[in-house]
């Protein structure tokens, strides 16, 4: 990784942190998300009370999950060791790695993907009426179908044809959009009712937090989950680690988001998500590869045509 560019570095998939050759040659990044999802996202979820319950999309899952080639693949965000160096070096003045508030069970950093592909897919395909009532198991029908070239539509093409969505799914495992944080506090975020699986409206959430002078009550906007006494007690305890917004923004390198705080707009919204992510990413390996990469990062915003943002711009010049 060291070794990379930093635009290679920009856009390097963490899933191919993995011993997979088959995944990691294969360039179509479509397929690769499909393969992934049924691999690492999704267990048993085709079985309700040990019985199989849910038909659409089970023959791709079987195909997928019985292939020996894709076992070494794992969900990134906690999971990839890479990442996890990244993460301790990127996050080592915050000093938050040394209690076991972010360490799962298998001694490694926990880590959200903060902006979830699947969520804005489904989007795409219902309001296109497509894949309607849409399933991440209908999606895998549909692609079994593709593959098969049974002709009802090409699932592919739609993601292809929308050019946001399919930025979005080669930035979806880059690094600008992972994040560690506290145990639970994924699953709990994300979870239904919550901030809709991205950062927009979780930042918009832990704002309203430090707006209250840090009354726990808000954080039950934020982790919409029963049972979750010891996850709102870690988050508490990783949020009141910084004085108010402005601190945690300033120390996740989220200055990127700030302006898009509680940002709902759907019309755009997919534009914005790329935008964030490739800037963090950007922001995130000038810290990461120091001051012998200033050249380079100077060329990535100019590349994608963006402003260097003031408190870089100081710095890089």
């Amino acid at each position: 990784f060291e070794k990379m560019n930093v635009k290679d570095q920009l856009l390097y998939d963490f899933t191919n942190d993995c011993d997979s050759k088959d995944y990691i040659e294969n360039n179509n990044i479509i397929d690769k998300y499909f393969i992934y999802k049924a691999f690492v996202s999704w267990g048993d979820d085709f079985k309700y009370n040990g019985k199989i319950y849910y038909n659409d999309g089970k023959e791709y899952f079987d195909n997928i999950r019985n292939n020996p080639c894709y076992k070494s693949l794992k969900d990134p965000d906690s999971n990839s060791l890479l990442l996890q160096i990244i993460y301790k070096k990127l996050w080592a003045n915050s000093k938050i790695f040394e209690n076991n508030d972010f360490i799962n069970s298998d001694g490694l950093v926990c880590g959200d993907t903060m902006t979830s592909f699947s969520s804005n897919l489904n989007r795409v395909l219902n309001y296109k009426n497509k894949c309607k009532d849409y399933t991440v198991r209908k999606c895998f029908d549909c692609y079994q179908k593709e593959i098969k070239n049974i002709k009802e539509y090409s699932i592919s093409e739609d993601i292809r044809s929308n050019k946001n969505l399919y930025l979005f799914l080669k930035l979806y495992h880059t690094l600008g959009n992972f994040i560690p944080v506290p145990k639970g506090f994924n699953g709990a975020r994300a979870g239904k009712g919550a901030c809709d699986d991205y950062w927009f409206l979780t930042l918009a959430r832990i704002k309203e937090y430090y707006d209250s002078d840090k009354d726990e009550k808000k954080l039950l906007k934020l982790l919409h989950k029963k049972n979750v006494d010891d996850i709102v007690k870690n988050t508490k305890k990783w949020l009141n680690r910084y004085n108010d917004i402005n601190d945690f923004i300033e120390s996740n390198y989220l200055q990127d988001y700030e302006d898009l705080i509680g940002y709902k707009n759907k019309s755009n919204f997919l534009e914005k998500v790329n935008e964030v992510i490739l800037k963090r990413g950007i922001r995130m390996l000038y810290v990461l590869n120091g001051k012998d990469s200033k050249n380079e990062i100077i060329s990535l915003y100019n590349e994608y045509g963006f402003y260097i943002p003031k408190d870089l711009d100081k710095e890089l010049k």
